[in-house]
């Protein structure tokens, strides 16, 4: 066994802000070290997000939570074992997790726009391949699933919105805007009526949440 400290930045949202926070990380075994290490791929995907901001922070935070919950076990008898056991569904989970926020959040307004449902269906599916680590560590009590998924449908509303606010920018029919949908294939009809729809929906969710 062996004790040292990493410091790390966490990505934590705060009233709609994304904060870079330095963070000591307690390495005391070998287990943990690999999740560490893990991780470190999530905020290097999410360092390049630009679009579906929210709910990718809401997977950073995921990821980190989980981290976080492993060095508490790490500190018991046995636990270094009990992480090493399950090390590589963990790092499966972070590597599809960090491959998901680079093909999400790296996409411009109009590919954000058109491949909005297929996003969402990405998104959902890093979240349960999260879930599952939390069953698969034992960690139920420490982690309230439900609030996960509330704050989960919550980022999804916030990004909608920003996708809605775009619309201005779309109908102005800019340079770069002709250009991304040129690179799409996509008429500015078939973009407005994606718009159209995620208003609604967004309705639909703001209602449910309430």
């Amino acid at each position: 066994m062996f004790q040292s400290f990493v410091l790390v930045e966490l990505v934590v949202v705060l009233q709609g802000s994304v904060v870079h926070r330095p963070y000591p990380l307690t390495m005391s075994s070998i287990g943990l070290g690999a999740a560490f290490a893990a991780v470190q791929l999530v905020y290097q995907a999410y360092s390049k997000v630009k679009s579906s901001k929210a709910r990718c922070a809401r997977l950073v935070e995921r990821c980190q939570l989980v981290v976080e919950r492993l060095e508490r076990i790490a500190m018991t008898k046995d636990g270094d074992a009990v992480i090493r056991e399950r090390i590589h569904e963990l790092e499966r989970a972070f590597g599809y997790t960090a491959q998901i926020i680079i093909q999400v959040g790296q996409q411009g307004i109009i590919a954000s726009l058109l491949r909005s449902e297929t996003n969402a269906l990405q998104i959902e599916s890093c979240n349960e391949a999260l879930t599952e680590l939390i069953s698969l560590f034992n960690l139920e009590e420490t982690v309230d699933i439900r609030r996960w998924q509330t704050e989960l449908e919550i980022a999804r509303v916030r990004d909608h919105q920003e996708l809605l606010s775009m619309g201005q920018r779309i109908e102005s029919g800019n340079a770069a805007i002709n250009r991304e949908l040129a690179q799409q294939g996509a008429t500015l009809t078939e973009v407005l009526r994606v718009l159209h729809v995620c208003w609604g929906r967004r309705l639909f969710r703001i209602r449910a949440l309430r």
